[in-house]
């Protein structure tokens, strides 16, 4: 501990499994900064020093912790917002990203237009968005193999050969590439493919949450754009 100890580090130290005595490692399946035990080939944690706390103190901890915690957004790489710079105003094509109030201890979130005069008409639940887009993603180009465009140099002196840029197939589509790789994996393929979903917020009479309504808009060179480039040019050996 020293007078430089922020409150994040202090908070991941009070979370860290290596307080039971446990080895850890990080937990990529969570988000944030967070470790987990690593366990043996029975299941059971392995213990690599004297444990500082019980196991029901640090469950106690833990569940102190949960009731203290600030109910924010997860943190993303890249930011709070998903799909940033694929959701854009249906009005001006500014970009679309979350912003949060607090309201008698309640939060709210909504996506907003980062272009519009004090951020247009919100549109609440940006979960809900994300899920649609991606359900019109899948809808639209999940079935488009996979490729990657590679460099296949001449070959000696055989007659005919010479070096040339080639297509290949990776055996999966995008559909099984999303799932694996989830919307931040989806995110940047509709980047590079100049896909945007304009998002279209419309007053709703009788309630205060506008209507909202998606429109993918696809490029016709998209199959293409979304080919992998793994270099431009050959390196030299």
């Amino acid at each position: 501990m020293s007078d430089g100890l922020t409150t994040a580090t202090l908070l991941r130290r009070l979370r860290n499994p290596a307080l039971l005595g446990h080895r850890v490692e990080e937990d990529k399946t969570c988000e944030g900064r967070r470790s987990r035990s690593v366990l043996d080939a029975s299941g059971k944690p392995i213990r690599v020093a004297p444990a500082i706390f019980t196991d029901e103190e640090f469950a106690g901890l833990q569940e102190a912790l949960d009731r203290r915690a600030k109910r924010q957004p997860p943190r993303r790489r890249g930011g709070t917002t998903q799909f940033a710079g694929v959701l854009v105003c249906a009005d001006c094509s500014g970009n679309m990203t979350v912003q949060t109030t607090r309201n008698k201890g309640r939060v709210y979130t909504y996506l907003r237009c980062a272009r519009c005069r004090n951020g247009g008409m919100g549109a609440p639940d940006p979960e809900s968005v994300y899920r649609r887009l991606a359900e019109d993603v899948l809808k639209a180009l999940g079935e488009l193999p996979v490729q990657t465009r590679r460099y296949v140099p001449a070959t000696g002196s055989a007659q005919g050969s010479r070096s040339r840029w080639e297509v290949v197939g990776q055996g999966r589509n995008h559909r099984q590439h999303w799932e694996e790789g989830g919307r931040e994996a989806m995110a940047e393929d509709l980047l590079r493919a100049g896909v945007t979903c304009a998002v279209r917020r419309t007053r709703a009479r009788g309630t205060r949450a506008p209507s909202v309504d998606l429109e993918l808009r696809v490029p016709a060179d998209a199959p293409a754009r979304l080919v992998v480039r793994a270099e431009e040019f050959p390196s030299t050996p």
